[in-house]
């Protein structure tokens, strides 16, 4: 396995600790380990990061691998659904519904985008991410660490007023550009896969 393919799992075994930091309950914290979810922040971060540099290193030094191709994005989905997930449980930023389509919308793309990859690695094709794919993860790890200071900032209320108001319309805005971004890349996936999916409504309709 090359570094990688080392990184995307380390990605990965990043989630659970961003999971604990942030849940960690306030009284809790007090005298054990303060500020939690800021913690969590950085080392969402952190994590990330590690998705543009595991990226770099494989184009740099030609260490493109199939399994490359697949850990990755995959990494990248749990990474930000881990995201999305702390900030409909932080409850102090997003109405519930909003919260939830949000949600939806993201995770249904994700589906129809990994059934997408499975039926085409079925035949033999890898289908990577691409240029609007890569445009929304960065997007979206942008927007969940700016969502997770404005819950930090519910908490400590280090912003307040006209100044709080600005922070969350610029975190609104953020997400929406993350969203529309999600909804793009899905269409462009399947238009431009849609060879596989004719080839399997084939097979099935001689079937």
């Amino acid at each position: 396995m090359n570094l990688p393919n080392v990184i995307s799992i380390i990605r990965i075994s990043l989630v659970p600790t961003v999971l604990f930091f942030f849940l960690l309950d306030d009284s809790f914290m007090y005298g054990f380990i303060p500020y939690g979810k800021i913690i969590a922040m950085f080392i969402f971060m952190f994590a990330a990061a590690s998705d543009w540099l595991d990226g770099y290193i494989a184009r740099k030094y030609s260490k493109i691998t199939n399994i490359g191709k697949f850990l990755d994005p995959i990494a990248d989905k749990i990474l930000v659904l881990c995201g999305l997930l702390l900030v409909i449980v932080a409850g102090s930023i997003f109405y519930t519904w909003v919260g939830v389509l949000l949600l939806f919308v993201i995770i249904s793309r994700d589906l129809v985008v990994d059934c997408l990859r499975m039926l085409a690695s079925s035949k033999g094709v890898v289908i990577a991410a691409d240029i609007f794919g890569k445009a929304k993860t960065m997007a979206t790890m942008v927007a969940i660490p700016y969502i997770f200071w404005m819950s930090i900032n519910v908490s400590y209320e280090w912003v307040v007023g006209n100044s709080k108001i600005a922070v969350d319309a610029v975190g609104y805005g953020l997400l929406s550009i993350a969203v529309f971004l999600t909804l793009l890349s899905g269409v462009n996936y399947v238009i431009k896969n849609r060879g596989v999916l004719k080839e399997a409504k084939k097979e099935s309709t001689e079937v």
